[in-house]
């Protein structure tokens, strides 16, 4: 007994002076810590930084060429007259630089192609950033949960495990003065037993959650309190739900994102079968010189400018495949999104179902528990007019506290499910 006093006065000091936290507060710490998010955030900016008019082709390109090169020769010459010629050392040098400005003018409306592309590329990578941070939130908000639900049956199955300890006593007494047996004795403790069982295996399960929940958000929450969450949410009807959906959740928008860039890919190979029209515009300068018992300089310059016409020959002989198969993407792209609508809608149905019974239940629940706490209060009279023993009224006492607890649970899993609903709701 003076153990359960203990550790009770500890876990109401720890209720007192505990930080609490929320699940708003959870759900910004596992966005801001989360090592995926990071990675999907990093990848997005690569996206971005890749799309520009350089890259798809639409600003002119700048080469820039230097060389230069020498020798140094030796030579031994004799003539038919008998007449011999020597040089040694006679040096020769070659240095020339290029400068040239290409400027595709034309390209079948390839770079603009190239260009959506890209940026379809930079927003289906903004898109998973999204998706990222929806399923850390969601992972988040399950762990949370988890955590508020163990905690909020502790202290019910505390009183529990005190009210054994009263029926114990009782049933103690009154095998003193032979109203009970040895067995009822035994039978009393065995509950007592199997209650604080049952609370340390709770007590244990909650520090892994919380162990749990920790490595989620990237900080220690073994001193903090849970705040179970204030916000009433609403949840309307089905189409209502779906057009909320379509509208913001990131990996219906990456669906939609993906289609596009398959057309768009589809557009960019049409492209490639049109002739390339650049222009081309180089100015070149190059300086010899040789020395071999006299000094040989050339400087030449020169400056040329025109249009060039191409086209990729080699390409036409497999088009027809590869435009069948960029028919295929675009086709498998549509049925991709279609498959995830006809998912979205069954998902959503299945959700607001799902919270429509628990709501019920736990309306159910409440009366249960007013019923069952009015009874108790009737109970109590009886005992004090001595009509039930007080082992009598200590069962009671432990069925209307099995009633509590599923009255908690039941709310709790209410609302975890409209959070959830929610988050895949998300504005942004």
């Amino acid at each position: 007994m003076k153990i359960l006093v203990c550790l009770f006065f500890y876990i109401n000091v720890f209720f007192v002076y505990a930080q609490k936290i929320t699940l708003e507060e959870v759900l910004q710490l596992a966005v801001l810590n989360s090592e995926n998010v990071k990675i999907a955030t990093l990848q997005q900016q690569q996206f971005e930084n890749s799309n520009s008019r350089f890259n798809s082709g639409q600003l002119p390109e700048l080469q820039l060429q230097l060389g230069t090169s020498g020798s140094v020769n030796n030579t031994n010459q004799t003539f038919v007259d008998g007449r011999e010629l020597v040089r040694t050392g006679a040096n020769a040098s070659n240095t020339s630089a290029a400068v040239q400005v290409v400027w595709n003018l034309f390209d079948g409306f390839g770079m603009f192609h190239r260009k959506s592309l890209f940026e379809s590329t930079a927003l289906e990578s903004n898109e998973r950033t999204y998706q990222q941070k929806l399923t850390t939130k969601i992972i988040a908000t399950q762990s949370f949960f988890s955590v508020l639900t163990t905690s909020e049956q502790l202290p019910i199955l505390q009183e529990n495990i005190a009210i054994s300890r009263e029926r114990l006593e009782l049933t103690s007494y009154r095998k003193s003065i032979g109203l009970s047996t040895e067995y009822d004795v035994l039978l009393a403790s065995q509950a007592v037993i199997d209650d604080s069982i049952s609370y340390l295996q709770l007590e244990n399960l909650q520090a892994n959650q919380i162990l749990q929940l920790s490595r989620i958000v990237g900080k220690s929450l073994k001193n903090y309190q849970f705040v179970s969450p204030t916000k009433t949410y609403s949840v309307s009807t089905l189409e209502a739900v779906k057009q909320q959906y379509y509208a913001n959740n990131p990996f219906y928008k990456e669906a939609l994102v993906r289609m596009e860039s398959a057309k768009i890919r589809k557009k960019s190979l049409m492209a490639t079968q049109l002739p390339s029209i650049d222009f081309v515009s180089s100015v070149s300068l190059n300086r010899s010189a040789s020395e071999a018992g006299f000094l040989a300089s050339n400087i030449t310059s020169q400056v040329q400018f025109g249009l060039q016409l191409s086209y990729p020959i080699s390409q036409a002989f497999d088009f027809s495949s590869r435009v069948e198969n960029s028919q295929l993407d675009v086709s498998i792209e549509e049925l991709a999104l279609k498959r995830l609508e006809n998912d979205v809608s069954n998902d959503l149905e299945r959700r607001i179902d799902q919270i429509q019974r628990l709501q019920q239940l736990v309306m159910l629940n409440k009366e249960t528990v007013e019923v069952s706490d009015k009874i108790l209060s009737i109970d109590k009279s009886k005992l004090d007019l001595g009509q039930i023993s007080g082992i009598d009224f200590r069962n009671l006492q432990l069925d209307g506290l099995r009633r509590k607890r599923i009255l908690s649970t039941s709310k709790l899993e209410e609302l975890q499910s409209t959070v959830e609903l929610e988050l895949l709701l998300l504005q942004r």
